[in-house]
């Protein structure tokens, strides 16, 4: 019995010592600087843009435990203050010095969306809103809003920059995907689509126009969403 309590008393008194370690060492981390992000390398952008990200993660980044920063936070921290550019990849140098690689994004399409003009990435990232794009130069007009740095997730807008790549025009409107035709009428296309079968379906449409402009007969409405199209005349 005397044995027992003897174990039990030992046992007690190393979870007591190990516990008061790891509170120790977990203390010291916040404590002492030396764990803390005291320097930030930035690279793989132009020299004019480095000193504006390094006061970003200077300041956001100060005295921020090394041991505690990951790309989730860092990329937050990009999306929402400099959405132009992306996180390519970090690494720490310990005790505490992060090193961070970037990379400009490209604008490729301008979106007049229900909260303005936005240029968005190839990618269908959202990198800003413009006020000096004119509405020729609009790629999809959106009846929805867009957030400034995020990625967009609706299929009828990522659908709809695969046709505006092609070199049309397109008008989403609640779940319709659609272009206008010179005649006047519209036709409105399906939400799944590659770059490929887009092209080949802006075949077909060209296709039909042919034949009915032939026929002499005005189109109205051509819906292209199912596998035998869809007319409706003027």
């Amino acid at each position: 019995m005397k044995l027992s309590n003897t174990l039990k008393h030992k046992y007690l008194n190393a979870t007591i010592i190990i516990l008061a370690a790891v509170t120790v060492v977990y203390s010291l981390l916040y404590v002492l600087p030396i764990f803390t992000i005291s320097e930030v390398q930035i690279s793989g952008v132009k020299e004019v843009d480095t000193p504006v990200i390094y006061r970003l993660f200077r300041d956001k980044l100060d005295r921020k435990l090394t041991l505690k920063t990951g790309k989730d936070s860092l990329e937050k921290i990009v999306n929402e203050n400099i959405p132009q550019f992306r996180l390519v990849s970090y690494s720490i140098t310990f005790p505490s010095k992060i090193n961070l690689v970037f990379e400009k994004r490209d604008p490729e399409y301008a979106v007049k969306a229900a909260n303005g003009v936005y240029e968005l990435d190839g990618r269908g990232f959202v990198l800003g809103e413009s006020y000096a794009i004119r509405d020729d130069e609009i790629n999809v007009f959106y009846d929805k809003r867009l957030n400034l740095g995020t990625k967009i997730d609706d299929a009828n807008l990522n659908a709809g920059l695969i046709y505006s790549k092609l070199g049309q025009k397109v008008v989403i409107e609640g779940d319709k995907i659609k272009i206008k035709l010179d005649g006047g009428g519209e036709a409105i296309l399906p939400e799944k689509n590659t770059k490929e079968t887009a092209n080949e379906l802006l075949i077909v449409l060209q296709k039909i126009l042919q034949k009915y402009t032939i026929e002499g007969r005005s189109i109205d409405l051509l819906d292209l969403r199912y596998s035998k199209p869809v007319v409706k005349y003027k």
